[in-house]
């Protein structure tokens, strides 16, 4: 991962991410990301670009509390390292097929959950997030004490491949067996393995591959600076081209 500085609760409920040196205007990378996320459907955290005095910073409401009447109410979280019994530094040991696992045995919505997932990964993949590892996936209570639980929405999500061009796996866990090569394919055994029918994982994978006009609207009114947008739109542009139906392998 980039390693980056986080802080948490100020202003409280919220989480702050600044500018890094290491690697240049990662909040508006990740600001962009996410709204390309919304656009394709997915449940996403609460998010926004702030002005602070070097620049912007990403904002993000923490959804494990919520303040009532200046009361503090929490909700149980648990990401996918706690819930497969793993320590932080394996994050990254695992599967998708085994996340899909972790929901079909802890979540009290699985249909709704399954889909969710896949659409996660199906747009990681697009958008050149190589680093949805096992911390980066939890499951919430519906209601706070409920012990219910469901997938939390989406966070943390990143162009890691634009950003750490170095790093040459795509993804952060193995799927269908490996991190390198990713095809339809492989997208659709993952969800054949989750329980999902091959006709619905084939029209969720070209219903996110069909928005690719607003996923290059949008990196072009980011504020990611030039030659960024571009890059991004190139490698959307190619991973789409990769998976999308007319390449099918």
């Amino acid at each position: 991962g980039t390693g980056r500085l986080t802080i948490v609760d100020y202003p409280a409920g919220y989480i702050l991410k600044p500018q890094t040196k290491d690697f240049p205007f990662l909040p508006e990378y990740e600001h962009t990301v996410m709204q390309m996320a919304q656009a394709a459907g997915i449940r996403t955290v609460p998010f926004g670009l702030i002005r602070i005095s070097d620049g912007y910073a990403y904002i993000t409401r923490r959804i494990d509390r919520e303040i009532r009447e200046s009361r503090i109410i929490r909700y149980a979280m648990e990401d996918f390292c706690q819930l497969s019994g793993r320590i932080t530094r394996d994050k990254y040991k695992g599967s998708y097929e085994g996340c899909g696992r972790i929901i079909r045995r802890y979540s009290s919505q699985t249909g709704l959950d399954m889909t969710e997932f896949f659409m996660r990964i199906v747009f990681s993949f697009l958008t050149g997030n190589s680093d949805m590892h096992l911390k980066n996936f939890s499951l919430i209570e519906r209601t706070p004490g409920s012990r219910v639980f469901g997938l939390s929405a989406a966070y943390d999500l990143l162009p890691v491949n634009l950003i750490m061009p170095e790093d040459k796996e795509e993804t952060a866990l193995t799927l269908n067996g490996k991190k390198h090569n990713i095809r339809r394919k492989d997208l659709l055994s993952l969800a054949e393995n989750c329980g999902i029918p091959d006709r619905a994982a084939v029209k969720m994978t070209d219903s996110i591959c069909r928005q690719k006009k607003t996923f290059l609207e949008i990196c072009e009114g980011s504020h990611i600076p030039e030659p960024g947008k571009t890059a991004l739109g190139q490698l959307i542009t190619e991973r789409i081209r990769r998976i999308s139906s007319q390449t099918m392998q």
